[in-house]
């Protein structure tokens, strides 16, 4: 049992980091960027990692560089 628990973790390291990468590309993706189904499987990824904290901090410096953008132009 204690490696089914070890390969877990390992791959939920995996699904969070690529979801770190996606988040720093492209910021936020909502349902209209990328369906229901994958917004709330990126949703519930963040709820149940331990990357919380990093992708709030990601969505929020994004959104600001987008607004800043549009103001500047």
């Amino acid at each position: 049992m204690e490696y089914f628990w070890k390969v877990i973790e390992d791959q939920d390291k995996r699904v969070e980091s690529e979801l770190i990468k996606i988040l720093e590309n492209y910021g936020w993706l909502g349902i209209s960027d990328v369906g229901r189904l994958a917004n709330g499987v990126i949703w519930s990824t963040i709820q149940h990692s331990s990357i919380k904290r990093k992708v709030y901090s990601f969505n929020v410096s994004i959104r600001f560089k987008k607004r800043i953008a549009t103001l500047t132009i």
